[in-house]
């Protein structure tokens, strides 16, 4: 459905932003692809998001900046500040999980992938959504993809987590051996449970970009809501 906002000036310059910022999201897109099959880990991944994040960041200023300087704007001005504000707490989560991916130098794990491709999912439905904002377009399809993707990684979390605190008797001695446990074999239990340690606070925070993702959808509801 398309809409020509009633008698409100419709300042086209803050769907422009608004689209920016859409076209940031999917700058993340080939660092996640590239972790997801990458075989040793890239210090690039962490600079390049580094720089998109910052990117985001004016963006949300000039949004703000902008909201507060405009007498009328074409969107009440809490949606447009929780809109911009919303957008940029994905790309701070994403930055940061790919940061202490690249810190740990954590070569990502199956679990991994799919999260990261879970991420790339939901960005790349936020970023359309965020699109389809200047002609308040449906957004039900994007919705339901977005709800599917949400509870597909909360069940993808759960499961790290509880294989996080698991750890075997075939990580101290190999089947039918007898011996003292070393000190030697403390310290591979410990690498190993501090392995899962970082394999589960990276996927935590990848989940945290997926319910970041979810929240932009609410702040476009209740646009759409008050809009349609």
């Amino acid at each position: 459905m398309l809409r020509t906002f009633g008698l409100l000036p419709r300042d086209e310059s803050f769907f422009e932003l608004f689209e920016q910022q859409a076209n940031v999201l999917r700058e993340c897109l080939p660092i996640l692809t590239a972790m997801r099959k990458a075989d040793a880990v890239d210090p690039h991944w962490a600079i390049a998001m580094q720089a998109i994040e910052q990117h985001g960041d004016r963006l949300t200023s000039s949004l703000i900046r902008k909201t507060e300087q405009t007498f009328v704007t074409p969107l009440d001005r809490e949606d447009i500040l929780a809109l911009a504000v919303a957008v940029d707490d994905v790309l701070d989560f994403i930055e940061e999980f790919i940061i202490k991916l690249v810190d740990y130098q954590l070569l990502p794990d199956e679990a991994l992938k799919t999260f990261f491709e879970l991420v790339s999912m939901a960005v790349t439905y936020i970023a359309e959504g965020v699109v389809r904002l200047r002609g308040l377009q449906s957004l039900n399809e994007l919705r339901d993809k977005m709800k599917e993707c949400e509870h597909r990684a909360d069940e993808l979390v759960r499961v790290i987590i509880k294989e996080s605190y698991e750890v075997t008797v075939a990580e101290i001695a190999k089947e039918g051996e007898a011996r003292p446990i070393t000190a030697g074999d403390l310290q591979r239990i410990f690498t190993f449970y501090l392995d899962k340690r970082k394999h589960r606070e990276i996927a935590e925070l990848s989940e945290a970009a997926i319910d970041a993702c979810e929240r932009v959808f609410h702040v476009l509801r209740n646009v759409y809501l008050k809009e349609l």
